[in-house]
């Protein structure tokens, strides 16, 4: 009858011990449920992008091949290479060195923002001015002395131009009253 008791008669005699293989067999277990969850994950993961773009990579070998071909067949490779190394120097001339020895002095120098403007295109555009107004001036003013043409035009003085766009902005806006009222 102490047999059907108790199916099994374990005595637990070291609890160290016991403690000891139970945390073995369990960082075993998750040792083993990691490798499997990396494994699982990688197949996942997407392809890569090669894979993903496999016909650029089958159309874009073969016509670069041929463009290479063709560009260096007449000329060779070498006069490429110097368009291509000429090309490379101008962009960077353009858009990296230029930019950054401006912003260098504009910072940096005592001569600053006013190396950055270019002189001569300004005193070009005051010139055009000057003769604009004064084309103006013979134009609208007529009667107008001539001294008095050359005093303004030399001044820049555009008030008679604004006071004329005045006017004609005052009869555009009526127009358009007349406009929308019919």
């Amino acid at each position: 009858s102490k047999n059907n008791n108790s199916s099994s008669s374990v005595i637990i005699s070291d609890l160290h011990n016991l403690s000891n293989e139970v945390s073995a067999i369990l960082q075993s277990i998750e040792i083993h449920l990691e490798q499997q969850r990396t494994r699982r994950l990688h197949r996942l993961r997407p392809r890569s992008r090669l894979r993903r773009n496999w016909y650029l990579v089958a159309v874009g070998v073969p016509v670069s091949a041929y463009v290479i071909y063709k560009l260096t067949k007449e000329h060779g490779g070498i006069y490429l290479l110097k368009i291509l190394c000429s090309k490379m120097a101008d962009i960077y001339r353009d858009h990296v060195s230029e930019p950054i020895n401006s912003i260098y002095q504009e910072l940096f120098t005592d001569s600053g923002r006013i190396d950055v403007t270019d002189r001569k295109a300004r005193m070009d555009t005051i010139e055009s001015l000057k003769r604009m107004i004064r084309s103006w001036l013979e134009e609208y003013f007529p009667k107008m002395p001539l001294e008095e043409k050359m005093e303004r035009a030399e001044t820049m003085d555009i008030s008679l131009i604004e006071e004329r766009f005045e006017e004609s902005i005052k009869h555009i806006y009526e127009l358009n009253s007349v406009v929308r009222m019919s």
